[in-house]
């Protein structure tokens, strides 16, 4: 993974130049420098760690004619692109990934974007007008963050390159604070900071003197269909294209791992991947000891074993505390997202020392690969085939022994998809399950929060499932995450990857019948087809140890924070937080940690996250401190550096 920075000045002026090699400084964590171009009013940074095999390492400003670009990618395409190109094959294995995205540019325009395939954010600057072309990913792998002020245009894969620059404003949304608060499980549309933005993932934006034209060049829910002979042929390309990406995932020079949870999308994953030279795997289930013994019946980490067990990859268990739990808590959160991070943070930390340098995950699977199948049962009501959504609630609620389980899988399921809006909302699944508003202070809700806007921003169940998995991934939630990951990654040595989620894997699925890829209303019944050698069928999400571990983590780490009350660590007024109302919660440590429990400290982390970022901007004044934000070594606020 690469960082990258760009800066246009459309006016014609120089680059301010003491800003952006401070901007340049920020992105040491991405790796060595990869070069820069200065060229009047347009400046290019890159740096990176470069670990794709079979291809030159990208350097910034590479140009064509007069194209400049800088870049965070890598292509899986590398083959099929070239060819279109019509390169030989000296010239392909001479070429960078930036290289030939410029090459593909200049051919085909924006169109280009249609034949790529893999993860990119870049920047295209043509140095004569100035023109800057921005794209990103269709998914959202790799962050592109975009600030404009007149005539002044900032871009950065890292978004603390961007405070960098006088023009960006730099001081914090409250309405971002207030939507974070209110709703912690919601992605946010744009980032902390006033005059920045995220360009969404399947976006591009053409920048001019005259202003920006924004697009999309990739939409979920616009996927052409198809029309497949059998669920069987849909199952066969399925499994061609997931191998496929993770083939391409894999080829890399560094040693890489393997999340592996004994889910079905982990498990594909780290199945496929043991074919190549997987060298980890890595879950957030504890080892099995006799703190966390072995669970009856289907402990994820019995098919762990038996998985593991014929690999040469090494298997690491979680080992999250309730002190690295503690520590997240002040990951600023304004500059690397919202995500949860505490599960991942000590994987992170593992790969390092294994010198992994990239992570396949199974991140985003739910939302295509094993689609959940949500709507499948309303879809089948609306077309009155009662007796197939019955089937489907059966397989879905456990068999006919489970009545009522089958029963209410039928009603949320298949009824309440077809209700009007009004009883819809009272009776969705998806209802806000937060009852505290994240401790948000009175008079900053009333003035941010737009619960309309709120509710349109939730994607409703259709009658139609195969629309649905198109909504959840637009929802922005796999970005967000993706986001997150990549900038704490970063610190870390390590890249993601995610080939659940390429392109090719998506636009199979999507363009499919409902029917084949749901089949009978069989849980993961596609992935299950795709992949019948995998032992798929030994796969089920049970992992009471694992939860067992989160519930200990977090209430030892609301044990923790109930200390700092005591120690009066939230006396000190924060605008945007009721502090009597946080500290009561906090006080109040259950003796186990119930559902309930783990909501109320859901809201109590977002509102303490909130509450060390108003103290950060409190200690560097309105306007972040760059110097602070660039002489961070790890991901950790102020007072993670006092400890």
């Amino acid at each position: 993974m690469s960082g990258f920075l760009g800066f246009v000045a459309f006016s014609g002026a120089p680059v301010p130049e003491r800003a952006f090699q401070h901007a340049r400084t920020t992105l040491s964590h991405h790796g060595p420098s990869a070069g820069h171009l200065t060229d009047g009013p347009i400046a290019l940074a890159m740096a990176g760690r470069h670990n794709a095999r079979g291809r030159p390492a990208d350097r910034a400003g590479e140009r064509l004619g007069e194209f400049a670009i800088a870049a965070d990618a890598v292509l899986d395409n590398r083959h099929t692109l070239s060819n279109a190109l019509g390169l030989n094959h000296a010239e392909a294995a001479q070429v960078t990934d930036s290289a030939l995205i410029l090459r593909a540019y200049a051919a085909w325009g924006a169109a280009c974007l249609n034949r790529l395939e893999g993860d990119f954010a870049f920047a295209i600057t043509h140095v004569e007008s100035r023109e800057t072309f921005l794209a990103r990913d269709h998914i959202g792998v790799r962050p592109l963050y975009v600030s404009r002020k007149l005539e002044n245009l900032a871009f950065s894969s890292d978004i603390n390159a961007l405070l960098s620059f006088e023009h960006v404003d730099g001081s914090i949304d409250e309405t971002c604070v207030a939507r974070h608060l209110s709703r912690p499980d919601e992605p946010l549309e744009t980032p902390f900071f006033r005059g920045i933005e995220t360009l969404p993932p399947g976006h591009v934006a053409r920048h001019t003197a005259n202003g920006e034209t924004r697009w999309a060049w990739w939409d979920a829910s616009a996927v052409p269909a198809r029309s497949f002979p059998s669920g069987a042929a849909l199952a066969e390309e399925t499994r061609a294209a997931v191998t496929a990406a993770v083939r391409a995932s894999a080829d890399v020079k560094a040693p890489f791992g393997a999340h592996l949870s004994g889910g079905i999308d982990s498990t594909t994953i780290a199945g496929l991947a043991a074919q190549y030279d997987l060298k980890a795997t890595y879950s957030w289930s504890p080892e099995i000891s006799q703190v966390h013994p072995r669970a009856a019946g289907r402990d994820e980490r019995t098919l762990i074993e038996k998985l593991t067990a014929g690999w040469a990859a090494a298997h690491h268990y979680g080992s999250a505390t309730a002190e690295s739990f503690y520590s997240f808590l002040d990951d600023p959160i304004e500059l690397t997202g919202v995500a949860d991070l505490a599960d991942e943070a000590p994987v992170q930390k593992a790969a390092a020392e294994d010198g992994i340098g990239t992570m396949l995950s199974g991140w985003g699977g739910d939302e295509a690969f094993s689609a959940l199948g949500i709507g499948y049962m309303a879809y089948l009501l609306r077309k009155g085939r009662l007796g197939g959504a019955v089937s489907a609630a059966r397989h879905r609620g456990g068999g006919l022994r489970r009545p009522r389980a089958v029963g209410h899988v039928l009603w949320q399921d298949g009824v309440v998809p077809l209700l009007p809006r009004g009883l819809y909302n009272r009776f969705s699944q998806f209802q806000n399950p937060f009852q505290n508003n994240g401790f948000i202070n009175r008079q900053l809700k009333a003035d941010a929060i737009d619960t309309a806007q709120e509710d349109r921003l939730r994607p409703r169940v259709e009658a139609n499932p195969i629309a649905f998995l198109a909504a959840l991934i637009k929802r922005g939630h796999i970005a967000m995450r993706m986001e997150h990951w990549a900038a704490s990654g970063a610190h870390h040595g390590l890249t993601y990857r995610y080939p659940l989620t390429a392109r090719p894997v998506l636009e199979v699925i999507l363009g499919a019948s409902p029917e084949f890829v749901f089949g009978n209303g069989t849980p993961r019944a596609l992935c299950r087809a795709a992949f019948p050698d995998l032992g798929l069928d030994r796969c089920r999400k049970f992992d009471p140890a694992n939860e067992a571990l989160r519930a200990e983590v977090k209430r030892g780490c609301w044990a923790m924070l109930a200390r700092d009350v005591r120690d009066g660590r939230f006396d000190t007024p924060c605008d945007w937080i009721d502090g009597a109302a946080l500290r009561k919660a906090i006080q109040a440590v259950p003796t186990r940690l119930t559902p309930q429990d783990a909501l109320i400290f859901a809201e109590i982390t977002a509102a303490v996250r909130v509450w060390t970022l108003f103290e950060r901007q409190s200690v560097r004044g309105r306007r972040p401190n760059p110097e602070l934000n660039a002489s961070r070594v790890s991901v950790n606020g102020i007072r993670g550096a006092e400890r």
